[in-house]
């Protein structure tokens, strides 16, 4: 059975798809014959051993057996995908194999190339297959202390070099070309349900965000690359502008959450509505207007033109609408005409602010919904 230093695992499952692992040591490719179908084959698949072609069957009971693989077992791969295979071994191929030493020239191909760590004249896939993880340390700027510490996912081919920082709260891609950066990618999704890890994660973006550096050191190849976050152009500034509203928007559901004692569970995308009504209980939390009244036809006192009025209760809030976000219930319990100064509007014949309408806080109670 082929075995490789890095303990590979390349499997081309029914239909064409093509998955590697890094963490086994056989090179295969499951099939999609009619064995697969018996009731007592637990798997099957083409296996590579001192380059010949074999099926090997593994059964229930745990008995294992090989046989030699013949065309008819990739009979029905899609002409696509086929198409696809021929595309990646390009002139390794003069034209007179059939599908089952494609597959075979392929799997060999990748094999080869992992266990040999070959650069230049790779297949294309080669661009999208990781070669190995480095770990770095990401200084921000002309920092001295790192800002973290982060896995980067490793690909080379040719004279290129792409690296994908894995990290749970913020992605990057760069490459570099003749060790030079090319290109740069660069975005985050926090999705975390609880509220108080969005706001950490989003505090390392923010930072991200406002650095014009980003420098990544390899310790264990003394290897330091410096990324131009100028070079994002106006994605960066709208990222800037996009990320402090959803930063507003967390702050302003942490302080419901603190306010109410209670503790949210955050859906992975809001509705429309949940913005309305964090705005709606948030300005209620700090006393804020949430909403405006009509005009107050009172009647006119003789030769004044405005009235300054102290904050009065109006209600118990029964004239609005309560409110549910994120599984619980927000009830109108208090409505009140906020202190102002209302000017008296000749056309109108009432009293109202400069701004217009008269201005009303409302508060709320919570509930478990």
């Amino acid at each position: 059975m082929t075995q490789t230093e890095n303990k590979l695992e390349i499997h081309i499952h029914e239909g064409g798809q093509l998955n590697l692992a890094m963490d086994e040591s056989n090179i295969n490719a499951i099939q999609n014959n009619s064995v697969q179908q018996e009731n007592d084959i637990v798997n099957s698949f083409l296996e590579v051993i001192n380059n010949e072609e074999y099926i090997h069957k593994i059964y229930e009971n745990g008995k294992e057996e090989y046989i030699s693989a013949c065309e008819d077992d990739v009979k029905d791969f899609p002409d696509e995908i086929m198409e696809c295979y021929k595309y990646q071994l390009g002139p390794r191929l003069n034209g007179t194999e059939n599908n089952l030493k494609i597959i075979c020239m392929l799997l060999r191909e990748i094999e080869n190339t992992l266990k040999t760590g070959k650069r230049y004249g790779v297949m294309p896939m080669f661009c999208y297959i990781p070669r190995g993880n480095r770990k770095a340390y990401v200084y921000l700027d002309d920092g001295k202390m790192p800002f973290d510490y982060v896995e980067l996912e490793e690909y080379f081919w040719d004279a290129y070099q792409k690296y994908v920082v894995k990290n749970k709260y913020y992605q990057m891609t760069f490459i570099l070309y003749k060790e030079q950066l090319a290109y740069i990618e660069y975005g985050y999704t926090l999705i975390f349900s609880d509220v108080t890890e969005r706001l950490y994660g989003f505090g390392k973006v923010v930072k991200i965000n406002n650095a014009d550096k980003i420098s990544f050191l390899l310790n264990d190849i003394n290897k330091k690359i410096d990324i131009d976050m100028n070079m994002l152009g106006d994605e960066r500034e709208q990222q800037i502008e996009l990320t402090k509203y959803w930063v507003e928007q967390m702050e302003m559901i942490d302080t419901i959450e603190k306010f109410y004692d209670i503790k949210f569970y955050l859906p992975k995308k809001a509705k429309e509505k949940d913005y309305d009504a964090i705005e709606t209980i948030y300005n209620a939390i700090n006393k804020k207007q949430t909403c405006i009244f009509p005009a107050m036809p009172l009647e006119k006192e003789l030769f004044r033109k405005s009235i300054k009025m102290d904050e009065i209760l109006i209600n118990d809030g029964k004239n609005f609408q309560p409110l549910e976000l994120f599984g619980y219930k927000f009830i109108p319990h208090a409505a009140y005409l906020m202190k102002c100064t209302l000017i008296w509007k000749k056309k109108i014949r009432a009293w109202e602010t400069s701004e217009g309408g008269v201005p009303v806080r409302v508060e709320f109670s919570c509930y478990k919904a």
